[in-house]
């Protein structure tokens, strides 16, 4: 049976849609760039043989199980700023979804990040019957820590990561059988 599609998501400000060969340019400006990837994975800008990489990646994501959404501002939808991936995740002995967002630097301190991430938190329990999902932060960036909170996550513990950097865990879970949103996404979609 065949994965489902990204489905195209939108909130106040922001489309969140498929990847497409077309983001490769914006793709390479935000992954590329040393300052955004400072915090991410091993803390290093990705080079162009990487970036495409991931960027075949992203416009195959369901067939490689887990969501890839470029990040527009709405009246520019096919301009992307950043991305927000989920996938999942083997994590203390239980199946997670694990969110990731990368924002260009032009973007940040608006709530974008949050604004996006909130909306494929929504869309993942409404939608796509996500019971937990998690997120981590390397334990220096303050934007994204915060914004974890700021999205109904709840902080967990601090760990090291495959490459061996600190990072804080924030989780959200959902009950199963639960009939609407956990109240604390209610409350901070409002």
């Amino acid at each position: 049976m065949p994965l489902p599609t990204v489905q195209t998501l939108s909130s106040n400000r922001l489309v969140l849609r498929h990847f497409t060969p077309e983001d490769r340019p914006a793709l390479s400006a935000l992954q590329g760039d040393p300052l955004v990837m400072r915090f991410y994975a091993n803390g290093q800008a990705l080079d162009n043989a990487q970036i495409n990489l991931v960027l075949d990646a992203h416009v195959h994501c369901r067939h490689r199980a887990y969501w890839a959404w470029s990040v527009a501002l709405k009246d520019t939808p096919g301009q992307c700023i950043g991305q927000v991936t989920a996938g999942p995740v083997e994590w203390n002995d239980e199946q997670w979804i694990e969110l990731c967002w990368l924002l260009t630097p032009k973007q940040w301190r608006k709530g974008y990040g949050t604004e996006a991430v909130k909306t494929v938190i929504e869309h993942g329990l409404a939608d796509l019957g996500w019971q937990k999902v998690m997120a981590g932060s390397d334990i220096r960036n303050e934007a994204s820590l915060r914004m974890m909170s700021k999205c109904g996550m709840n902080y967990v513990r601090e760990e090291l990561d495959s490459h061996q950097r600190m990072r804080r865990i924030h989780t959200l879970t959902r009950l199963p059988g639960e009939a609407n949103l956990p109240p604390q996404i209610i409350a901070a979609a409002r």
